[in-house]
């Protein structure tokens, strides 16, 4: 009897030692699913350029730019749509439905999609205890404009990107409105919050951050033009793998890629850059929503690419194992 007994303790002793190291082995495991920390580049889709860069100094960091030729066949934005009706919407602050990037690049049929606005409200206490959740109604910060429809208040400290129809040539151009406000011919736009780079040269002061705070990002620069983009994403917040990149660096990676006006859109756990194959979305960086690595945040809005395929094999750019 006295031997069964023992027997049941430890029976509950290991239960409980398994219980408690599951967490443990699931943290691990995300760890894994992180994309390799391998420097490459390739081009994707026609017109778009996708280039991973894994620098260790000053700290660790992966770096995920997106290079977009606004002018390339087949290359389109959109910005989430509103879900209300515009009529309704121009008597009321609208609220989004927050979705994760890769559910709204699939929704849609997207190639590219990022992360867009800042928004509210957001909290991240625990694991388990966070806002929003799929679904769950948020605000946008600052200009948004999804087929020609504002739904979200543009504000001067807010700085917007906005893409234009170019006529006759029937070619998208990206204008970077640094007091928040889009012109009225503008059919896509989101906005940001801390101005990078200005008529080629990197800002040195941010407001509202330290700048010399490493953090995961997402930001978006455009050449002289217009006509090119750039999209990037860095990781951040996961020791030995990627510490992320503080504002001073991010700008000064903008002016290095050739950036006349760039800004920074919302980051943190929020930073997500996604691609389609197959039908599928693929998360192409490690994010990292409630310190959890590879654990996508539902966000407010979204800024996607339709792009046509090319014949080339991408696997490699895919690869994250």
């Amino acid at each position: 009897m006295q031997t069964r007994i023992m027997s049941m303790k430890a029976i509950r002793y290991i239960a409980l030692f398994l219980i408690l190291l599951t967490p443990l082995i699931l943290y691990y495991d995300a760890q894994g699913r992180r994309p390799l920390p391998i420097s490459t580049e390739q081009d994707i889709f026609q017109g778009v350029h996708y280039e991973r860069r894994v620098t260790a100094s000053p700290r660790p960091s992966v770096i995920h730019i997106m290079t977009v030729d606004l002018w390339m066949d087949g290359v389109t934005p959109l910005v989430t749509p509103n879900p209300i009706a515009p009529a309704i919407a121009e008597r009321q602050r609208v609220s989004i439905p927050a979705q994760k990037t890769h559910d709204f690049l699939e929704e849609f049929g997207l190639q590219v999609a990022i992360n867009a606005n800042y928004f509210g409200e957001f909290r991240e206490h625990t694991v388990w205890d966070f806002y929003p959740r799929v679904g769950d109604r948020v605000y946008v910060g600052g200009e948004a404009i999804s087929n020609g429809d504002r739904y979200g208040t543009p504000r001067e400290s807010r700085p917007a990107v906005c893409f234009r129809r170019t006529l006759p040539v029937e070619r998208y151009t990206a204008y970077i409105a640094f007091d928040g406000t889009c012109p009225s011919d503008t059919e896509q736009a989101v906005s940001g919050r801390d101005v990078l780079v200005e008529q080629g040269r990197p800002r040195l002061t941010f407001p509202d951050e330290s700048p010399e705070k490493p953090y995961p990002r997402t930001a978006l620069g455009s050449d002289r033009t217009g006509q090119k983009i750039w999209l990037v994403v860095v990781d951040g917040k996961q020791p030995l793998y990627s510490e992320g990149l503080t504002l001073t660096e991010l700008a000064a990676l903008f002016q290095e890629l050739g950036a006349e006006r760039a800004i920074a859109l919302d980051g943190g756990g929020s930073a997500t850059l996604a691609v389609g194959r197959n039908s599928k979305g693929v998360v192409l960086n490690a994010p990292i929503h409630t310190k959890w690595p590879m654990r996508e945040r539902p966000v407010a809005n979204h800024l996607g690419f339709y792009a046509l395929p090319i014949l080339d094999d991408i696997r490699v750019c895919f690869k994250t194992s």
